[in-house]
């Protein structure tokens, strides 16, 4: 019995999303080999880890919006979790990717804000 066509909607959307995060993981690989401490690293690795689960909540959000009701076939459990897995795996690859720059963005902000510097002080060009 094949199942390609069911969901292929969804799939084809996502598998656009995964190609554009794809093709801009270069620009992020080469920030990420601008880090040179431990301490850089780990920071990145936890932004990047909050991006991941960012976009998996995200993701399950948007999959609530669906109308599941008029479904020809009905969803089982066993699928519910595989799609949740699923999701899980997009948003972290598309975090390790360039994601939507929140990682990116979040390490910056407590990269400077770890040295001690105030938010005014940022407002104010004094960094």
């Amino acid at each position: 019995m094949d199942l390609t066509g069911i969901g292929s909607m969804n799939d084809g959307y996502l598998a656009g999303v995964y190609n554009t995060i794809k093709t801009d993981k270069a620009e992020t690989d080469s920030f990420k080999n601008k880090l040179k401490s431990k301490d850089d690293k780990e920071l990145m690795n936890a932004c990047v880890e909050f991006e991941s689960y960012f976009l998996k909540e995200m993701l399950k959000a948007m999959r609530k919006t669906v109308d599941k009701s008029d479904s020809f076939i009905p969803q089982s459990n066993a699928e519910e979790i595989f799609q949740d897995m699923l999701d899980d795996e997009y948003a972290k690859n598309a975090a390790k990717g360039s994601g939507t720059g929140l990682a990116k963005m979040m390490y910056e902000q407590l990269k400077v804000r770890g040295r001690g510097v105030t938010f005014e002080q940022i407002q104010n060009g004094e960094v």
